[in-house]
């Protein structure tokens, strides 16, 4: 699963007659994604996020973001949102083409309940651009205080959960990504 780039075709890539079809999951409840390397995000045209109850997504180190602002709209169900070790990682909802024009606006994740963030030294918030993503019903989260600061201070939210962890490994991942980094830039020079 290394080398997988996206989970399914692009709406160009489905025209295609050449294209294999990849077949469409409309019930999909649950989503576990692990050691995909070369994933950028979880778009797909094969894949409906509707019905979508748990998102698990681990070590996947190409991830630069995880879901467009559309998709996030439609995770109407999602009660557990894990993301664990994707190094690359900025945020978790982020504009695409598609969502250019929409301007300033808010995302309720109504039903989540749980939520872990951990190891991802490169995030810098929830939401790309001018958007406030609000969760009525968490109830636990795992994160680091740096991250918390990012998601929910930015817009003067507040936290009131039942039970909450800390994360506090992210000091070393950011280290090792930095000398990854200057090691990957040294053999390219």
């Amino acid at each position: 699963m290394e080398k997988l780039t996206n989970l399914g075709q692009d709406d160009e890539e489905d025209n295609l007659q050449s294209a294999p079809r990849i077949p469409n999951f409309p019930n999909l409840e649950i989503l576990y994604v692990n050691g995909c390397d070369s994933l950028r995000n979880l778009r797909s045209s094969a894949i409906s996020f509707n019905t979508l109850t748990t998102l698990q997504v681990s070590v996947c180190k190409g991830l630069k973001y995880l879901i467009t602002y559309s998709m996030a709209k439609s995770l109407t169900q999602l009660t557990e949102l894990e993301v664990v070790e994707c190094k690359r990682l900025v945020y978790i909802v982020a504009s695409n083409e598609d969502d250019d024009s929409l301007g300033n606006y808010e995302i309720t994740f109504r039903r989540l309940k749980h939520m872990k963030l951990s190891s991802l030294p490169r995030m810098q918030g929830f939401c790309s651009r001018n958007c406030i993503a609000k969760f009525p019903s968490l109830k636990t989260s795992s994160m680091s205080n740096r991250l918390k600061l990012k998601i929910f201070e930015a817009h003067n939210q507040t936290l009131q959960l039942t039970d909450e962890e800390a994360d506090t490994d992210v000091d070393y991942f950011e280290a090792s990504l930095i000398a990854e980094d200057k090691r990957n830039s040294a053999s390219t020079d």
